[in-house]
């Protein structure tokens, strides 16, 4: 919460600061419209796009500043027609350069994500770290439509949300610039997180939960939150995080590992034209809760306990592999850059594709994981008699 009002008090002092310089495209502060975030949809009927914008309001309040938002859609034949006209509606020139999140339909990715990325890319205003945004079962509207009880700016909560997702690893965090980057890649895969709206009771809220999948522009599928963590465990992007055992050991115990530590290292190997990748994942964790009275907390029982979460990561692992080079053929693993980089010498002479190379290597996964710290000292709970 701190954050948020420190973020919107940032934007408000360096758009006056900004604005009130003597520069060759002065303008004054109140000809803008400051946007937080925006949303790009599209009507199928008329092929027009829809933009909105959450503009950011501030007003003095008992010696502090309010801060609100106010949300604004105009249409056009392009983005850029749409974000012209919303001058038509606001009054106002919306100012993009401190936008934190970009939220696209899936229908508009499904199709070619490229007329967003290019409108982006060639506005000076929107920044290169702007976070993107696949909206899913809904349309990216909707999801600035939600308020959140912390915040009147739905996008500086999702920015919040999007920097804090290190200890979760239920999405990836993605910019604008990585983006375009691996959509314009012959070697890897794009990826963007997955916004959609949870309900609880009567509440509605903008939940940041899963993988989209892109194969070039375009988007192909998705990956869960679970599926997701994996997909990180193979980028080497995990650094913390949990991993549940349900019912280990065959009881009805579950337990909460946390995740101290990972390295992923990967091999690969060139023989009759195709590639074997030795996938090596070495993870240190911490029994972090035991949801049961048996004793996993003994020599035997810690061993155990570190097989079966071995077996639990690799299978999983595996099970992922399949499914993006089965429905996907997708390199969303950046295989293709680590080739490269091993095999720079043959490098040239391969065709590399998604369907001649990625589609059909073979995958050996190996997980070293070993339990350490106080809670393997602590036994679980005993109930009398």
């Amino acid at each position: 919460m701190k954050f948020i009002k420190l973020s919107i008090l940032f934007i408000y002092i360096i758009s006056n600061v900004f604005l009130s310089t003597g520069c060759w495209n002065y303008r004054e502060v109140e000809q803008l419209g400051l946007a937080a975030g925006v949303s790009i949809d599209k009507d199928d009927d008329n092929n027009n796009y829809i933009v909105t914008a959450e503009l950011i309001n501030t007003e003095p309040s008992r010696g502090s500043t309010k801060v609100s938002s106010q949300l604004f859609s105009a249409r056009g034949k392009t983005i850029f027609d749409a974000v012209r006209n919303l001058i038509l509606i606001t009054g106002k020139k919306i100012y993009w350069g401190h936008t934190k999140v970009i939220i696209i339909n899936e229908n508009i990715a499904s199709n070619g994500i490229v007329p967003v990325i290019d409108w982006v890319n060639r506005d000076s205003e929107p920044r290169q770290d702007t976070w993107i945004l696949i909206s899913h079962g809904i349309t990216a509207r909707d999801v600035l439509k939600q308020k959140i009880p912390l915040t009147d700016v739905t996008s500086l909560h999702l920015n919040e949300i999007i920097r804090s997702q290190n200890p979760v690893y239920k999405f990836p965090q993605m910019d604008i610039w990585r983006f375009r980057r691996d959509i314009s890649s012959n070697t890897t895969s794009a990826i963007a997180p997955v916004v959609k709206i949870e309900k609880i009771n009567e509440f509605t809220f903008p939940e940041i939960y899963g993988t989209a999948v892109f194969k070039q522009d375009k988007l192909v599928g998705y990956l869960d939150g679970e599926e997701t963590m994996d997909l990180l465990f193979i980028k080497n992007k995990i650094h913390e995080g949990s991993l549940i055992l349900k019912q280990a050991d065959n009881t009805s115990t579950d337990i909460s590992l946390e995740i101290f530590k990972s390295k992923t290292k990967i091999n690969s190997i060139y023989q009759n034209e195709n590639f074997t990748l030795d996938i090596n994942i070495d993870t240190v964790v911490a029994i972090d809760e035991v949801a049961g009275t048996k004793n996993f907390i003994d020599e035997p029982g810690r061993i155990k306990l570190e097989k079966d979460a071995e077996q639990l990561l690799k299978t999983r692992i595996e099970i992922l592999l399949k499914k993006v080079q089965t429905n996907y053929k997708s390199d969303i693993f950046g295989f293709g850059d680590i080739i490269k980089r091993q095999h720079s010498d043959i490098w040239k002479s391969i065709p590399y594709t998604d369907e001649k190379v990625f589609s059909k290597m073979q995958f050996n996964v190996n997980v070293d994981l070993t339990i350490k710290g106080s809670g393997k000292i602590s036994k679980p709970i005993r109930i009398g008699e």
